[in-house]
């Protein structure tokens, strides 16, 4: 097995920097703002950015919708 390209190495860093920054914020944001308002912005923030990339699935909006309630609201 070869060495580690430099771009490599920097990907396999960020990941690791990244998730760890998060625990950051989110400790910062807790004390400002309730945890049901983080986790609807939270998910709001990954809709306006996942939005641009996918079609909206309208054959299965229902089923969509209860999913995200049992996935996200329930547990929260």
């Amino acid at each position: 097995m070869g060495r580690m390209t430099p771009s490599e190495v920097l990907m396999a860093l960020s990941v690791p920097l990244i998730w760890g920054m998060g625990f950051v914020f989110a400790k910062a944001a807790i004390t400002h703002f309730p945890p049901i308002m983080l986790m609807a912005l939270r998910f709001s923030l990954t809709a306006l950015v996942l939005v641009w990339f996918t079609q909206i699935p309208r054959e299965n909006l229902k089923r969509l919708f209860i999913i995200a309630i049992v996935a996200a609201a329930i547990q929260y």
